[in-house]
């Protein structure tokens, strides 16, 4: 389990850890998507050695590339590394579930977690093999704040 940090909100990350992160986050879109590293780079804009480097830490990408990673992968790319800093990549049209399946992906969501607790602790590999359904859930959350916007947004 992760050690907290006393202020855990302004805490200094170093960018070697921001790159790295950033290097296991493409690993792990390689592997899911069965990609090579040319595909990962033509994604990127860059060359199969620039994206090989990005991969194990030992280029920093420009501002563009880092963008572009953002547009085609969203969270599945960035958010690791946001959430390092407090922050969450979200699309702004983001998946508009019927709400009876929004809250059965939540109630799963919850179920997962309450069975992780049961001993008291949550670990981190219960968190990894429940990830599906808390991005879900996550996602059903986003959608939620979004419809309350427009909601604010025409009440104004």
């Amino acid at each position: 389990m992760a050690t907290p940090d006393i202020h855990p909100r302004y805490r200094s990350v170093s960018g070697s850890k921001l790159i790295e992160t950033i290097g296991k986050s493409l690993k792990a879109i390689k592997a899911a998507d069965g990609l090579t590293y040319a595909e990962l780079g033509e994604e990127l804009g860059k060359s199969g050695d620039m994206a090989e480097a990005y991969r194990h830490g030992t280029s920093e990408m420009s501002m563009t590339t880092f963008l572009r990673g953002c547009q085609r992968w969203n969270g599945r790319f960035a958010n690791a590394t946001f959430a390092m800093l407090g922050l969450k990549l979200v699309p702004l049209d983001g998946e508009h579930l019927c709400d009876r399946k929004a809250m059965t992906i939540v109630m799963r969501a919850q179920v997962a977690m309450a069975e992780n607790l049961e001993d008291g602790v949550l670990e981190d590999h219960e968190l990894v093999e429940d990830r599906e359904w808390i991005e879900a859930a996550g996602a059903v959350f986003d959608g939620w704040r979004q419809r309350l916007a427009q909601i604010d947004g025409r009440h104004m």
